[in-house]
């Protein structure tokens, strides 16, 4: 009599039933998990843009809360690089506090004077004088902007801009690709000299620098407080030129220079300091250029922004294939050979 067929242990069902996945769906998976962790652990991408970084500009504090309220100045103290666009909604709010007589959106964001001038940065600069300008642009949309001397008690530019790009400011394919116009984020402008006495008085006046980016319809302003001061009265110099400033690039250099300026901000408004004592003397440049997660999370928010949340769907249908790829493609388990004496 032949004894029953014998079947090995290693070839045992119960003991190799589980099958791995399939690599594609595997990769995939590993992929769309990064794309999601790094997504969700920054910023969405209507939450940072641009800021004029130097001369120091506005800021967030008790004027601009009484003026505006507590919905609008929360979210500049969250995000210093919001666009006005998505402020106005922020007034509407039950008991928002606010004031439309004293909170102009489209003049500086609504920040107020008093904040920049508790703050010691009122700037003063002479009539003639080059001042080194830098702004922080943190997610592109490709537009038009301009620097002007404003007038700040009728919201109206003086006299010509002192720099203006009627197109390809902020180009997203320039600037993930680090090959965008340096003079873009990195310039200088001349104080005018036909101001006359219309910027002799701090809070008449203020530097602005305007963006708007066409595709995204979004509005940006920061703006710098200033006063004008007799060119023998000895004011603010921030005369380097801009191949003077040792600032360095967004992307790939490793250059650590710092910043040597010497514009003197006003501690007292009916009198100029005889000494300077500015913020930025001495101090590193506080953009940090070398690649690192920051930037390739930047890199990442920049695509969903520019593609409309694009790139979240193709990795979701990506994903839902190869997981359909890999349930067609599994193969079961080859019975064992029967092994017979």
């Amino acid at each position: 009599m032949r004894p029953p067929p014998f079947t090995p242990s290693s070839a045992n069902p119960s003991n190799n039933s589980r099958l791995s996945p399939h690599p594609l769906l595997t990769f995939t998976s590993t992929l769309l998990t990064i794309l999601l962790v790094v997504v969700l652990l920054t910023p969405s991408p209507t939450s940072a843009h641009g800021y004029l970084l130097h001369p120091p500009s506005r800021a967030a504090g008790p004027a601009t809360l009484s003026a505006c309220g507590k919905p609008i100045t929360d979210a500049i103290l969250r995000d210093n690089t919001s666009h006005i666009e998505g402020l106005p909604e922020l007034s509407l709010q039950s008991n928002s506090g606010f004031d439309p007589a004293l909170c102009n959106l489209w003049l500086c964001r609504g920040l107020q004077f008093g904040d920049n001038r508790a703050a010691g940065q009122v700037q003063a600069w002479r009539p003639g004088q080059v001042v080194g300008v830098k702004v922080k642009i943190t997610i592109p949309h490709d537009g038009s902007a301009n620097v002007s001397v404003v007038d700040a008690r009728e919201n109206r530019v003086v006299g010509e801009m002192l720099r203006y790009w009627g197109q390809g400011y902020a180009n997203e394919r320039e600037f993930f690709e680090g090959s965008a116009a340096r003079n873009q984020t990195e310039f200088n402008v001349t104080v005018p000299e036909d101001l006359g006495g219309r910027c002799a008085r701090a809070g008449d006046c203020v530097l602005q620098w305007w963006w708007y980016g066409k595709g995204a319809r979004q509005t940006y302003e920061s703006c710098v407080d200033f006063v004008v001061v007799p060119d023998a009265g000895g004011g603010g110099v921030d005369a380097h030129p801009e191949e003077h400033f040792w600032w360095r690039r967004w992307f790939g250099s490793t250059v650590t220079q710092p910043i040597l300026t010497e514009s003197r901000h006003m501690s007292n408004l009916d009198t100029v300091p005889p000494t300077y004592d500015h913020r930025y003397w001495k101090t590193r440049d506080p953009v940090r250029s070398p690649i690192d997660k920051s930037v390739i999370a930047r890199l990442v928010l920049g695509w969903v922004t520019t593609g409309e949340s694009l790139v979240l769907y193709v990795f979701f249908a990506v994903f839902a294939s190869s997981f359909w790829v890999a349930r067609v493609s599994r193969t079961t388990p080859t019975s064992p050979s029967l092994i017979n004496f």
